[in-house]
């Protein structure tokens, strides 16, 4: 039950101890979630690299074709 204590102290603590934990909690829960998120984000940007460069052809094909069809507008 110490848990539950814990929680009922804080409830009785005052509005600005309690918005500080508040503050607190988000914080790290957040930090934890980004962290995650890039961590995966960057295994999979690895992934994509190794296994799809046909990918990354087709748009480096298709920067060619816009860059020689663009009409020249510096005079």
């Amino acid at each position: 039950m110490a848990f539950i204590d814990r929680i009922e102290r804080i409830q009785q603590s005052n509005q600005n101890t309690r918005r500080m934990i508040l503050v607190i909690s988000v914080i790290i829960i957040m930090s934890i979630i980004i962290s995650i998120w890039v961590a995966q984000l960057k295994y999979e940007l690895r992934e994509d690299t190794i296994t799809d460069t046909s990918l990354a052809d087709s748009f480096k094909s298709v920067w060619k074709n816009i860059k020689e069809k663009k009409p020249n507008f510096s005079k």
